[in-house]
């Protein structure tokens, strides 16, 4: 191959005159490809009847055409990039000519194109007919997919509706917590996101509408003086039908949109709600882990006063036993624990009793105040927020410290009613002993 050679889109001339040295590149292949694609076109133009392989949306001369736009331009590249810069400079220097062979070829279709259509457009078909015909069966198909999206869409949005009609019902009850709108959002959130999507292909679909449209129109436009009447009415029912389907679409569109926007409205007014409910659970858990420290406290000093008791409770017992088994007052042994002679025994024990009546009189009102705040905060908590995750074991903490507070009040009682009936008897037993 000469570096002055021209460049053919010919399988014969390219295996003859190929370098030996280069491997198969699929450039001959390409070639045959669309060598046959012309064969065809003339072959069947020869027939002298219409065809009706070009009753389609990419006639032969559209796959033609295709050939030399892209298979061609792609074999080349590849073949020149499996060349050697200096063993196959000359080749190199014909590939780079394949684009006026291209241009050549396009014309010679063009050519066969005009002549095919001269002789058997009027009597057999017209391809503008054709391709407004197959425009509008291509938008009838959109139309159904459109119709099909908007039911999707308007199934997703009445669940979300629903939702949003759960929630507004809690919240016009007083009801609504942090938990229900964040599940709200989970459980919808898919629908949210079918609804979006579904809105982004509908605009899309209208937008290619109006591409339909717009092709049909030239159609019809550029069919004036050259089409009959008869042809012309045709296209510009095709235009009318797709114009009917593209504003289908079209609704389908603007009403999935409105769902679109109704949902995102809802959820703001929701966003904005939780915003109030999340302020309100907060102000609220704060006043409870208050009213947990104040009882911690309370609870803690019953407990601390009832405890001072405990074990003093055993020492009026013994010193009634220790009085039973001597057989006279001098006799008297003093038990362990016991801090003072046995003379003393009666006022120590009353000393015990007053002690006890300071501690029913501090844990009683500790009790009263604790109930007092208690009923009051827990009183203006709403049952919502009560029932809450975070609110329930702070709750629960606070009922316990409370039951713990009136325990210790009780026992604090039942250790004043232990003294008074031990001092009645040793002094009973006392006055045994001359």
């Amino acid at each position: 191959m000469k570096a002055s050679d021209n460049f053919k889109i010919d399988q014969a001339w390219w295996n003859k005159e190929k370098p030996l040295t280069l491997k198969s590149t699929g450039l001959g292949a390409t070639m045959k490809k669309y060598q046959d694609a012309k064969v065809k076109i003339t072959t069947l133009a020869s027939k002298g009847v219409y065809s009706g392989e070009f009753d389609a949306a990419t006639t032969p001369f559209d796959i033609a055409t295709l050939i030399l736009d892209k298979d061609i331009p792609a074999a080349v590249t590849k073949a020149k990039g499996m060349c050697g810069k200096l063993l196959h400079k000359d080749t190199i220097a014909v590939l780079d000519k394949f684009k006026t062979a291209i241009s050549a070829e396009k014309g010679l279709l063009q050519t066969l194109e005009d002549n095919f259509n001269k002789t058997y457009k009027a009597k057999h078909f017209d391809p503008a007919q054709l391709k407004s015909s197959t425009i509008e069966k291509n938008l009838i198909a959109e139309k159904e997919t459109a119709q099909a999206l908007y039911k999707e869409t308007e199934l997703a949005f009445k669940k979300i509706s629903n939702q949003v009609i759960y929630l507004k019902s809690l919240e016009k009850q007083g009801k609504l917590r942090e938990e229900d709108v964040l599940t709200a959002a989970k459980e919808t959130k898919d629908d949210s996101t079918k609804v979006k999507k579904n809105c982004a292909t509908l605009a899309k679909m209208v937008q290619t509408a109006e591409g339909d449209i717009s092709a049909v129109d030239k159609l019809f436009k550029g069919g004036k003086g050259v089409l009959s009447f008869r042809d012309q009415d045709t296209i510009k029912t095709h235009l009318n039908s797709v114009m009917k389907y593209k504003n289908l679409i079209l609704d389908y569109s603007s009403r999935a949109n409105m769902f679109q926007s109704g949902v995102e409205s809802s959820f703001n007014e929701f966003k904005s709600a939780l915003t109030g409910a999340k302020t309100a659970t907060s102000t609220h858990l704060k006043e409870l882990a208050l009213l947990q420290k104040t009882m911690l406290g309370n609870e803690g000093v019953t407990r601390k006063l009832e405890n001072q008791f405990t074990n003093l409770i055993l020492l009026p017992g013994k010193m009634i036993n220790a009085v039973k088994t001597a057989k006279d007052r001098a006799s008297i042994v003093v038990p362990p624990g016991v801090d003072v002679p046995v003379d003393k025994w009666e006022t120590r024990m009353e000393e015990w009793i007053a002690a006890a009546e300071q501690a029913i009189k501090k844990t009683s009102k500790l009790l009263a105040q604790s109930k007092e705040i208690k009923d009051k905060i827990l009183g203006r908590i709403d049952p919502s927020i009560k029932d809450s995750d975070q609110a329930k074991p702070i709750i629960a903490d606070i009922e316990m410290k409370y039951g713990g507070i009136e325990t210790y009040n009780k026992n604090c009682y039942s250790d004043l009613k232990t003294f008074q009936d031990k001092l009645k008897t040793l002094k009973s037993e006392l006055s045994k002993k001359a």
